[in-house]
């Protein structure tokens, strides 16, 4: 039975604390560094008067609390106190309220990302956090959709529908053959089924190719900057970048008209969301921002 020391001073008042003594071994260790002197003098009178098997263990001291972690997870940090797969399996289970750190992210997601395509996620996920700074959004939520929303870009065509069959997602033909919008749907279903996002952040991701009509400030936030971000550099993108910090809705607006006819010029017909996303912003929808 592994222990802290809190526990290990209270052991001799559990409830059937004869039961543990007589059936299991106590290996206790120190919360700091001062404790360890004392532990023995307790572990020496567990044997004499218990009959106790004791072990210390001998370890560098964390200096928090579970409690703490805990609370620190539901903030989108304490990544760092636990190992990848202790973590992956919190993310996983969405325990404990947690909301993904960003870097402790990053760090499980490199091997799902190519390494010609390290540099525009780092990008993208630079960009959303100062968009979502300049605009009052969800900071973490943008960054973590960022993190993501290329999470599954590498894999085959043929792997990503076998995804949508797993996660139970009604794929049609026009989405069959478009890798760019096919990976935007699996990308999702992975970041909400392995890494615990909400559904928010699931669904910037989910639009972060095609946009969508009456699209949220994280979904308009994680679309461009998927679309600015630095190591992008096409005509008309600094225009864009300008928008994108004094008038999200105009760089929507502009950054979908140039995506369509580019799309146009390369003759591939475009997504109908895409379409919908520009009716919206310019047909008298209602603005976000």
């Amino acid at each position: 039975m592994l222990c802290g020391e809190d526990m290990f001073f209270t052991l001799d008042r559990w409830y059937r604390s004869e039961f543990l003594f007589e059936n299991v071994s106590i290996a206790v260790f120190a919360r700091n560094d001062f404790s360890e002197e004392k532990l023995s003098r307790h572990a020496e009178t567990l044997r004499r008067e218990k009959g106790a098997t004791v072990r210390l263990i001998a370890t560098d001291p964390v200096v928090i609390s579970s409690t703490g972690l805990r609370e620190m997870l539901k903030n989108g940090a304490g990544g760092d106190y636990l190992s990848d797969g202790v973590y992956s399996y919190i993310l996983k289970n969405r325990l404990y309220g947690v909301r993904p750190q960003p870097d402790k992210l990053w760090r499980l997601v490199k091997p799902w990302i190519s390494e010609n395509r390290m540099l525009h996620v780092e990008g993208c996920r630079e960009e959303a956090v100062k968009l979502a700074r300049r605009w009052g959004a969800d900071v973490l939520d943008a960054e973590n959709a960022a993190v993501l929303h290329d999470l599954t870009k590498g894999m085959a065509p043929n792997e990503q529908l076998i995804l949508c069959k797993k996660y139970g997602k009604i794929i049609r033909n026009i989405e069959k053959e478009d890798h760019n919008v096919l990976h935007a749907f699996t990308g999702a279903e992975i970041a909400g089924a392995l890494f615990g996002v909400s559904d928010e952040v699931c669904s910037a991701i989910r639009w972060h190719t095609t946009g969508k009509a009456d699209m949220t400030l994280l979904e308009k936030i994680i679309w461009l900057a998927d679309y600015i971000e630095p190591s992008r550099s096409f005509p008309g993108i600094e225009e864009v970048r300008r928008l994108a910090y004094c008038d999200i809705d105009g760089a929507m607006t502009l950054a979908l008209r140039m995506s369509l006819d580019n799309l146009e010029r390369r003759g591939i017909k475009p997504y109908g969301a895409t379409f919908e996303a520009l009716a919206f912003l310019t047909d008298g929808g209602e603005k976000k921002i």
